[in-house]
């Protein structure tokens, strides 16, 4: 601040014998002040320094503080103009309404647009992003300029599984899934996940697209299973899911959309049962991170209700269910808390369809072998210490579970001690799990991504 401005200021209010006050000009609500108080020329100095460090703290980097008028005035610095500059779309006017990077322009920067353009595309791999901001000459205002150098590639993964029941019939056996990821298809920070196993007697393949549509994030995904239960018997399920993602206020809004066909196959003398189930399904996510002492911990709450209409062709009938669920997780470095509520009830009769029923099985939290007969209501709790740390540059995190599953009638619980490994790209998970009804599940799992 010029030593004349401050004089300027000393001789404005010199007729007040105290202490002394200046109007804080502030249109845009950027630090909340009104006026400032002062004794001498010295505190009047300190005190326009600690609204300028005010400013920048609430991220307002490009704003700053002038005279006018006998007042202090807050000039903001706003974004005249958003350019994108990425090599990896031929439309970058389209991909910057997609990115709903428009908006920003005539808003008054804040260093929180600069991040959460970086996390947008910071979500595909193979971006190399830089962002630039340019001062207009004479002016407050400024241009972003974002330069994005996208690099093509395909990223495979391989994840194999195989458990073991012991002490019981429970037995999965051995599983794998590979997987090929693909991004910037058409340029537009899009992203296409393809999935696929081919087992004897198992066969699933998934494709999963998701392209950012302003505040919202688009998913469309088809999924195909085949499941020889024996020579003669198999069930061949087809699914269709979209779903909608909308960020609104740091709580996540999603809704979406299912068409599912199940049938169930009897070769011999070809027995077919086709059933159809139309889904919609939405709900809220609330996360929020806390700092106690220094130690973090993120809360998730995720409240959901579902509306679905099962079609039995076979029996030319069609039932409504509705569902409905709640879950409250909690996660730090020590501790895991993961709670899950659901209650599903049909509408048209006394049906009960696998969909919207849960049996805690070797399937069950982390293969902790619950058991509990099919229920349309169940709460099921998760608890799980570990201890993260690094021995050579390897991730180790040695952890226990214990769990508690219950249908409000009978309830089962179990336990289960294990460690995850990870150096680079390569992840391995050793458990043993037993419930207390005495069914025990040894389980490994490798994971590799290129």
């Amino acid at each position: 601040m010029k030593k004349k401005y401050i004089t300027a200021i000393l001789l404005l209010i010199s007729a007040y014998a105290y202490s002394y006050r200046i109007n804080v000009i502030d249109d845009y609500d950027l630090i909340d002040k009104e006026y400032i108080e002062f004794w001498n020329r010295d505190e009047l100095i300190k005190q326009i320094e600690v609204l300028t460090i005010e400013l920048l703290n609430r991220g307002y980097v490009t704003s700053k503080i002038i005279d006018k008028e006998e007042n202090l005035v807050i000039i903001p610095g706003k974004i005249q103009k958003v350019i994108l500059q990425d090599n990896s779309t031929k439309n970058a006017k389209l991909k910057k309404e997609l990115l709903n990077l428009n908006k920003l322009e005539g808003e008054i920067l804040n260093i929180r647009d600069i991040d959460e353009i970086v996390s947008k595309f910071k979500k595909i791999k193979g971006n190399n992003v830089k962002i630039r901001v340019e001062n207009i000459k004479g002016s407050q205002d400024s241009n972003i300029i974002i330069i994005n150098d996208f690099k093509p590639a395909i990223y495979p993964k391989i994840s194999a599984d195989y458990s073991k029941g012991i002490n019981s019939d429970s037995y999965r056996g051995f599983k794998y899934v590979v997987g090929f990821g693909f991004e910037q298809l058409i340029g537009m920070n899009d992203e296409l996940n393809v999935n696929f196993s081919l087992l004897s007697d198992y066969r699933n393949m998934s494709l999963k697209y998701k392209i950012p549509i302003r505040n919202n994030e688009a998913t469309i995904q088809y999924q195909y299973t085949k499941d020889i239960l024996n020579e003669d018997v198999e069930t061949i399920e087809r699914e269709i899911l979209l779903n909608v993602n909308t960020d609104i206020n740091n709580i996540d809004l999603n809704n979406s959309i299912t068409i599912n066909n199940k049938r169930f196959n009897v070769r011999k003398n070809t027995n077919i049962t086709n059933n159809w189930f139309y889904e919609f399904e939405t709900s809220l996510v609330y996360t929020k991170l806390l700092n106690l002492s220094g130690y973090y911990v993120q809360l998730m709450l995720k409240p959901k209700i579902g509306i679905n209409i099962a079609d039995i062709r076979a029996y030319k009938k069609k039932d409504y269910v509705i569902t409905s669920g709640i879950d409250f997780n909690l996660y730090s470095k020590y501790y895991d808390l993961i709670t899950n509520v659901i209650y599903n009830k049909n509408m048209s009769s006394d049906s009960v369809y696998d969909r919207y029923t849960r049996k805690l099985n070797i399937y069950g939290i982390d293969n902790i072998p619950l058991s509990i007969a099919k229920t349309d209501k169940l709460i099921v709790m998760n608890n799980k210490l570990k201890y993260p740390m690094t021995i050579n540059k390897i991730n180790v995190i040695p952890y226990i579970d214990v769990a508690l599953g219950s249908n409000f009638k009978e309830y089962s619980t179990g336990m289960s001690i294990g460690s995850k490994f990870k150096y680079k790209q390569t992840s391995i998970n050793l458990e043993y799990s037993r419930s207390n009804k005495g069914n025990s599940v040894l389980n490994l799992n490798l994971g590799f991504e290129f």
